[in-house]
């Protein structure tokens, strides 16, 4: 193996394990099954704060989620579920008001379609 080679290499370890390391923690969150959330009839920047903390306060660690709403409609939101994965509430919140998301670092970006 020439110099080169192995520079290569030990690159890809060093990117492949950065990565999986910032990944990780939000990885936990979004997998983390909620207990319960109930948002009835609130507008849609409100449900992804009651989401947002409902998350920090079932989370061991109560690290929770940073999502920032940043669509211009601010539709009301009905949703209530037991027992689910946050992406999937996330989801379910998104589809419900007509909005999509990106997850940056380690923050969830609510926008419009």
């Amino acid at each position: 193996m020439n110099r080169r080679q192995f520079i290569v290499l030990l690159t890809s370890f060093y990117m492949t394990n950065f990565l999986k390391a910032v990944k990780k923690p939000l990885a936990k969150q979004l997998s983390m099954k909620l207990s319960e959330f109930k948002a009835v009839g609130v507008p849609a920047k409100e449900a992804f704060a009651l989401l947002s903390k409902k998350v920090k306060e079932e989370d061991p660690e109560k690290k929770g989620l940073m999502i920032l709403f940043q669509a211009k409609k601010n539709k009301n939101i009905s949703l209530n579920i037991n027992s689910m994965p946050v992406i999937n509430v996330i989801n379910y919140l998104c589809l419900s008001g007509n909005y999509r998301y990106k997850i940056t670092g380690r923050t969830v970006n609510i926008t419009d379609k």
